[in-house]
């Protein structure tokens, strides 16, 4: 009796206390995009929720994309929805301008991931904690470089342009300099 017991004590303990009962999966056929410097670029992710409580899903980001200015809206998602059904969900990024005026070879790259998670309100008060499942997709940034750069003014050719005009200013001078002295000979 005191084996039973004990048998039946340790499969309790060794059997799983928690069980997940909502979360998130992500949907995703982008992994590796070439964007425009200083344009808004924006992708299209499908979210969905297998498990048996409803959620409200909003897309973050991680490594280099964190960077940016990324915006997604959140999406509340039924739940059992299956991947076949997934809800769509939009995330932009606002993509600096990475280039001076010359475009080089290679194309910056920026990645990370893309993470879908459960949606927690600001504000929300109180004590305890909290878990939750989320989802990440791979996503790859090639950032174009601006084909209509051409010349732009920088500071650079404002001290080339200052120093030239310097010069003259001071040729000029010693021209008029030396004349007035007549330390200049007339032919």
């Amino acid at each position: 009796m005191h084996k039973i017991s004990l048998i039946l004590a340790l499969l309790v303990l060794m059997t799983p206390q928690a069980s997940a009962m909502k979360g998130v999966g992500i949907v995703y056929g982008t992994v590796i995009s070439n964007v425009d410097e200083g344009e808004t670029a924006c992708f299209d992710y499908g979210v969905y929720n297998p498990w048996d409580q409803d959620v409200k899903i909003i897309l973050t980001v991680s490594g280099d994309l964190a960077e940016l200015n990324a915006f997604s809206e959140n999406v509340d998602v039924p739940a059992g929805t299956t991947h076949d059904k997934a809800k769509s969900v939009e995330i932009c990024f606002d993509v600096p301008k990475v280039y001076s005026y010359t475009c080089p070879d290679t194309p910056i790259v920026l990645s990370g991931k893309v993470i879908a998670t459960e949606y927690y309100p600001a504000g929300v008060s109180g004590t305890g904690s909290t878990t939750s499942v989320s989802a990440a997709a791979p996503l790859e940034m090639r950032v174009r470089c601006d084909a209509d750069k051409g010349v732009q003014f920088t500071t650079q050719y404002f001290f080339i342009g200052a120093g030239i005009a310097i010069l003259l200013a001071a040729l000029y001078v010693m021209r008029k300099f030396f004349k007035t002295h007549k330390i200049i000979k007339k032919r």
